[in-house]
């Protein structure tokens, strides 16, 4: 014959009361602000690149052809249809360049300054000659180096440090950019 032992529900076991026992504390770790950052992605919209969070386009291809890159280059993203972005700082992302679209650029850029020259001693001409013509056609050389600027190789009519939207770029290099759906949009 065997016994069986069973344990009191009411809580005590040989004469002695169960307490509770409260749980630990378990420490959490505090989140960095670091953690919290969505990570950088560069995606394709579209004909449009979308950059988020310090994302990096593609730089072993050239931007505008699909092709290998020769060259690095650093481009300021500017408004073409805004002239506050033609001069001053704005938000730079590297490109890759083939050796024709570097050499393209480099002539652009050549022009861009030349152009604000000219039309920056024009301009000057007219405000010491009084005449209004040379002031004109000061201004509209200056705008259009502005203009120059602006187009050359990318354009981005919403660059900020956080997210842009890249337009310009060729159909080789488009197709080189995974696809994705802008939130923005």
């Amino acid at each position: 014959m065997t016994t069986e032992q069973t344990t009191p529900v009411s809580g005590s076991i040989s004469g002695q009361h169960l307490q509770p026992v409260p749980p630990e504390p378990v420490e959490i770790a505090p989140q960095s602000e670091e953690k919290l950052e969505s990570t950088p992605s560069c995606y394709r919209s579209g004909r449009k690149i979308i950059l988020e969070n310090g994302g990096a386009v593609p730089t072993d291809h050239c931007i505008k052809s699909g092709r290998r890159a020769s060259k690095q280059v650093a481009i300021s993203l500017r408004n073409p249809k805004n002239p506050k972005t033609w001069f001053g700082k704005q938000p730079v992302v590297n490109v890759g360049l083939s050796k024709k679209h570097h050499e393209n650029h480099v002539v652009a850029v050549a022009l861009t300054w030349s152009t604000l020259a000219v039309g920056a001693l024009v301009l000057l001409a007219g405000i010491l000659t009084l005449s209004l013509a040379s002031c004109f056609v000061g201004i509209v050389a200056i705008a259009v180096s502005g203009i120059f600027r602006a187009y050359s190789p990318v354009t981005s009519i919403d660059a900020t440090p956080e997210y842009a939207t890249i337009e310009g770029a060729g159909d080789g290099f488009l197709k080189l950019v995974a696809e994705g759906s802008d939130p923005y949009s």
